[in-house]
């Protein structure tokens, strides 16, 4: 009767040890910084329910990161054994739930636990891995650490690949404007910008040369034009050479009329007649003199550029303009009595 008691006791406690012994294959886990995909896949179960309370009294919600998907579920790989039987909530056998850092496993009275991917620890008590510590990112990003995982954001002129960090054509946006040009860089990009433009920081823009003191030199104004500039003469009596004005000589040319003397000055000229004429109409005009009282006591004769005076008889000329008595008292006059004197004077016309 013994022997069969003791039979039973170890028969018992043999099936209960079976039936509490875990699996020798763990649960596949989740990809670091990345969520399972949804819906189920062969030798996986989708709970949709909200995971019930662990062991610690505490609610178990989507903090558990890692371990849920964006519609609140959680997914562990089961395995086909035949020693697992089915139960009511489980497909394998395994009752599964999801708390706060680590990732519960429960069969029947058995309950398995360890640390969500990301955290370490023991269960229960998992804290974040801050994996930036091991600069796993390359060497033109910066690792941010995140909660049970973390991720590489590139530097400023990069983009991320495939798997790294590559270098952005800043070139094709261009970024220098209508008046550079674009060199791209690893990880950045330099502007070249045409002569007579300059870079402001944004793009390139036009130098104003006129700005400058003395650009064009005497009797020249400054133009600016886009890139460039010009000097321009601001009186027809100068050329441009080079960036100066110079006098043009137009007496070279003849510009006054005949008998007329030319006399150039700076930016122009004048025309000057001889003594006894004046300009006017582009021409030299006769000055008459004799058409003014008191050039002559008597008689005034004009002539081209010139006049002068005659006396009545019986008066002679005196200092060629008055007319002194002889004592010859006659009132007539007559050009071929030879009696006349005759004074020719020229006179500086009025202008």
């Amino acid at each position: 009767m013994k022997n069969l008691v003791l039979f039973l006791f170890v028969f018992v406690v043999g099936v209960w040890v079976t039936e509490g012994q875990q699996p020798t294959e763990g649960p596949s886990e989740v990809t670091k910084g990345q969520l399972p995909t949804e819906g189920p896949s062969e030798g996986t179960e989708e709970l949709t329910d909200e995971p019930s309370d662990n062991e610690d009294g505490n609610s178990t919600t989507g903090e558990s990161l890692a371990a849920w998907t964006t519609k609140r579920t959680c997914r562990v790989k089961c395995f086909k054994t035949k020693s697992y039987k089915q139960s009511r909530r489980t497909w394998c056998g395994f009752l599964r739930r999801c708390t706060k850092y680590s990732l519960k496993y429960t069969r029947y009275s058995t309950t398995c636990t360890r640390c969500c991917k990301g955290w370490t620890g023991v269960p229960g008590r998992c804290r974040d891995v801050n994996e930036c510590r091991g600069k796993p990112c390359a060497w033109n990003a910066r690792c941010i650490n995140t909660a049970g995982s973390y991720r590489c954001v590139c530097d400023r002129g990069y983009t991320m690949g495939r798997r790294e960090c590559v270098d952005v054509n800043e070139c094709r946006r261009d970024p220098c404007g209508k008046y550079g040009k674009c060199s791209n860089t690893i990880g950045s990009y330099k502007c070249y910008c045409r002569r007579g433009f300059q870079w402001n920081g944004r793009t390139c823009i036009d130098i104003n040369e006129c700005r400058r003191r003395r650009v064009c030199g005497r009797y020249a104004r400054c133009y600016n034009t886009p890139g460039s500039y010009y000097c321009k003469c601001y009186s027809t009596g100068y050329k441009m050479i080079g960036q100066t004005c110079v006098d043009i000589n137009e007496c070279l040319r003849n510009p006054c009329p005949s008998g007329a003397t030319c006399h150039n000055f700076p930016g122009s000229y004048r025309c000057a007649c001889k003594p006894g004429y004046y300009f006017a109409n582009n021409t030299c005009v006769d000055y008459n003199e004799c058409k003014y009282k008191g050039r002559c006591d008597h008689i005034c004769v004009n002539t081209p550029g010139s006049f002068y005076c005659l006396c009545r008889k019986g008066f002679e000329l005196f200092k060629k303009r008055y007319c002194v008595d002889i004592n010859e008292s006659s009132n007539n006059i007559s050009v071929n009595s030879g009696i006349f004197q005759v004074f020719h004077s020229q006179n500086t016309p009025h202008t």
